[in-house]
């Protein structure tokens, strides 16, 4: 048995799977590789504003 933030007392195991107690909301971090836009570099004195929406999409 596991004990948790408020001191109760938990299973180490459930349902075959392991139990991780409750600690906070950002105790656990997503594993894995973002997928962001590529960014597009603006010199200055360039205008970044598109000629309509579908060159924006």
């Amino acid at each position: 048995m596991v004990r948790n933030s408020l001191g109760r007392l938990l299973p180490e195991e459930y349902a075959g799977r392991k139990v991780i107690p409750y600690q906070d909301p950002f105790a656990l971090q997503p594993q894995g590789a973002r997928a962001t836009r590529p960014l597009r570099r603006v010199n200055p004195g360039e205008n970044k504003v598109l000629g309509g929406l579908r060159a924006a999409i």
